[in-house]
């Protein structure tokens, strides 16, 4: 398995950052608009909103920040699932890997007579 290149990383980063961020501005936007309909008595405070713009903006941004501790968490917490998981070496089955190296790119592994070796 090789690493995938900086800009795949960082668009997979860009996109998981941006939908869980636009979801919950969508939501926010989306409860502006039916609280009114819903509770009457927050029509004061959704009118103040929308004329303030820089307490949007500053919400916008805590959302943001927001969007991404859940996303560094979330990848926090399957390193450690990972991490911590148990490896059954029984269920190792070598007999597939390739048994010589040519071919192989640096870092790629192969049967080596019954042992696994590194390309180099």
């Amino acid at each position: 398995m090789s690493d995938p290149s900086l800009l795949v990383g960082i668009w997979n980063y860009m996109f998981a950052v941006v939908w869980q961020w636009w979801g919950i501005i969508a939501l926010v936007l989306g409860l502006m608009r039916v609280a009114p309909m819903v509770f009457p008595a927050s029509m004061g405070w959704v009118e103040w909103l929308q004329r303030e713009r820089q307490v949007f903006l500053s919400l916008a941004i805590a959302l943001f920040v927001i969007a991404n501790f859940q996303l560094y968490d979330q990848c926090q917490r399957e390193i450690r699932a990972l991490k911590w998981s148990p490896f059954d070496a029984s269920k190792l089955d070598i007999s597939k890997l390739p048994t010589s190296p040519e071919g192989l790119h640096p870092g790629q592994v192969w049967n080596n007579g019954g042992v696994i070796s590194i390309a180099q």
